[in-house]
């Protein structure tokens, strides 16, 4: 659990610093993400869905089996789901759309593209000198980043009162070329079994390939 809420300070502090105005504003940011963070949380396990969804109610039962309060595990165990708050919080702002509506698209994103699996295997390289850390860093980050832009991208053509599940099949059908020739790469990548940093860094370079705009929502 404490190695759990580490790596949840590590990467929010991390995205303060990539995608906040600098030097950061501390008593701001606080402001700006503190109480939307709280009012979100709860929800979580209404987005969460699959796999992701699997995973953390794993590991929220083995936390419980060791003596846990449940609504503690269940938290520690959202943990680096709810991370992705403060890029659905950002991108609600910046597009004006709820922040419900964008918390359950981005999560939908997450469980169609698997990229929950992909993270998870790069938390698993090895770190034998800073080089190869940086590198876990840098593909993360391209990971998360991607994520974020295609939000951006399923949002604008998606309409009101349409489910995520909906806006992504409509977004997938106006960039079929685009999302056919990225998923088979990533296909290829997963029946090969192979996830080492090359394949890794080729998965979150054709998650990049989909996307229409850059990580602040504006056209590429």
């Amino acid at each position: 659990m404490t190695l759990d809420t580490r790596r949840l300070i590590d990467r929010a502090g991390r995205w303060l610093l990539n995608y906040r105005p600098q030097p950061l504003a501390v008593g701001a940011e606080i402001n700006r993400f503190a109480a939307m963070v709280k009012a979100l949380t709860p929800r979580m396990s209404e987005w969460l869905r699959g796999d992701d969804k699997a995973i953390v109610e794993k590991t929220a039962a083995e936390f419980a089996s060791q003596g846990v309060p449940e609504d503690l595990a269940y938290r520690v165990s959202t943990g680096l789901y709810r991370y992705s708050l403060l890029d659905i919080i950002d991108i609600a702002d910046i597009a004006d759309i709820d922040a419900a509506e964008v918390a359950d698209t981005y999560f939908a994103l997450m469980d169609r593209l698997g990229t929950d699996g992909l993270l998870t295997a790069v938390s698993q390289l090895p770190r034998h000198d800073r080089w190869h850390s940086l590198a876990r860093l840098a593909i993360r980050d391209d990971i998360y980043g991607a994520l974020r832009s295609l939000c951006f991208d399923v949002l604008a053509v998606g309409e009101p009162g349409e489910s995520s599940e909906q806006k992504i099949a409509e977004w997938e059908h106006l960039s079929a070329s685009r999302v056919a020739r990225a998923r088979r790469t990533l296909d290829d990548i997963r029946a090969s079994g192979q996830k080492d940093l090359a394949t890794l860094s080729v998965a979150a370079r054709q998650i990049r390939r989909m996307t229409r705009t850059s990580g602040r929502g504006i056209s590429g």
